[in-house]
């Protein structure tokens, strides 16, 4: 190919270029362009439908699941039981416990619950005197092991007692200590000693000391395996000790048997809560739901545990599932609702007019427009729109109870008007329409 040819091939494909480049440029628009060039959205109405439902009103306050009274469990210093203090069964909240049993084992011993109202505070034995003997005496009986009359005296009956009390949940007593068995031992042995030399006088002095030595015999109570509820049967209400843990302090707080829920309310929210209403209870970590009926309202602030404003709210809770004693609950109190069914529509589609009344702007299609879809035919939005005069009623979650002052001048699924699509106003708002209704004194929502 001569040089010529070429610098025209050359020349030829610049224009082609040149060409492509031009009409390529003319077909692609930018976004900017795009923009300018597209139509701006209708500026029509946002409408919701009217509806027709039940409306309610709940307050909603969080409690804890407990029992009417409760007592902390702890164990009691003992210079006879064992030093090991290492947890190798421990309760379960929610666990009941009846008189005898065996609510804790601490490093192979158990610890007996029983009912007393003088919490145990020292080891017993034969020949200790006190109240608290007593108390433990009335205790075995009510088991069946004591079958004498209860006095303030530890003795060989009380001993015995005890001694079955143990072996029937399959423990070993404490027996008499060390000493107390050699003195009985050597006073044994003088006793037949005397016997068998035929000396009556030193038989006696043998027997009489023997005696005295049996008074100190017996099986003896540590204080640290015996705990003293006021009350029995108890629920575990908290465990505070866990198998292999070491105590420290309480290993449980033991409740009565008949259960409670423990709550507060605002000052604002007292006087919609009342005795006798019926609250619906979810426990927080399961969800498991029950009812629960008010049993008191605190008249004062600061009192059962509650905070320095809030007032203490006691409810009954109706088969709260087992094992559920300490747990967080949240509870659902309806304080207000509508009777039957109303006409509802949300709290943003009230307005208030000129002549100071509530009212709603009610959208309805031009005549031979209704039922078609504005994207396929664009004169469906052209709209009648119609200011209907309302008394509120019930607030509730965003909604209101709204009945037109004239009949029928309002129906379930009318559109009402709740904003435009630009976000210019329709109207002026009702201030309270977000709130409570003119005759509700709280918000009927809180939380």
């Amino acid at each position: 190919m001569t040089p010529r040819r070429i610098a025209l091939g050359a020349v030829l494909l610049s224009i082609i270029a040149a060409l492509v480049g031009l009409l390529v440029g003319r077909s692609i628009e930018s976004p900017a362009d795009a923009a300018l060039g597209a139509k701006a959205p209708p500026s029509g109405p946002i409408t919701v439908p009217i509806e027709r439902r039940v409306l309610s009103a709940d307050l909603r306050i969080r409690g804890t699941l407990g029992a009417t009274d409760s007592t902390e469990v702890t164990l009691a210093p003992s210079t006879i039981g064992s030093p090991d203090n290492v947890v190798v069964r421990a309760p379960a909240q929610g666990d009941t416990v009846n008189e005898g049993d065996v609510i804790l084992v601490v490093g192979n011993r158990p610890v007996i619950a029983l009912v007393g109202d003088l919490p145990m505070y020292r080891d017993l034995g034969p020949g200790d005197l006190g109240d608290d003997v007593r108390l433990i005496e009335e205790a075995l009986g009510r088991l069946g092991y004591f079958t004498m009359t209860a006095d303030d005296t530890y003795d060989a009956d009380t001993a015995a007692a005890v001694e079955k009390l143990y072996q029937g949940r399959g423990f070993a007593p404490i027996g008499a200590p060390a000493e107390v068995t050699e003195e009985i031992g050597r006073l044994t042995g003088e006793a037949d000693a005397a016997a068998k030399e035929r000396d009556v006088a030193a038989l006696r002095r043998a027997q009489a000391s023997l005696k005295a030595a049996r008074t100190k015999a017996g099986a003896r109570l540590p204080a640290n395996e015996v705990v003293l509820a006021p009350r029995l049967p108890a629920r575990v209400a908290k465990a505070a000790v866990k198998r292999g843990s070491r105590i420290d302090g309480a290993v449980m707080t033991l409740g009565s048997e008949v259960a409670q829920i423990r709550s507060s309310v605002a000052e604002a929210d007292r006087t919609l809560v009342k005795p006798k209403q019926i609250a619906q209870v979810e426990l927080t970590d399961t969800g498991d739901r029950f009812s629960a009926t008010v049993v008191s309202v605190a008249s004062e602030p600061g009192t059962n545990g509650a905070g320095p404003e809030r007032y203490a709210v006691t409810l009954a809770p109706t088969d709260a599932p087992a094992n559920s004693f300490g747990a967080d609950v949240t509870i659902t109190l309806r304080v207000r609702s509508t009777d039957g069914k109303v006409l509802v529509v949300p709290a943003a589609a009230l307005s208030l007019g000129g002549d100071g009344a509530t009212r709603v702007e009610v959208v309805k299609p031009v005549d031979g427009q209704a039922g078609k879809d504005p994207a396929e035919d664009s004169a469906v939005s052209a709209q009648e729109a119609a200011t209907v005069k309302v008394k509120p009623g019930l607030t509730a979650g965003g909604l209101v109870e709204v009945t037109p002052a004239e009949k029928d001048a309002l129906k379930a699924g009318d559109e009402v008007v709740v904003g435009t699509a630009d976000g210019t106003p329709t109207s002026t708002p009702v201030g309270g329409a977000t709130g409570s209704s003119p005759d509700d004194g709280a918000d009927a929502n809180r939380g």
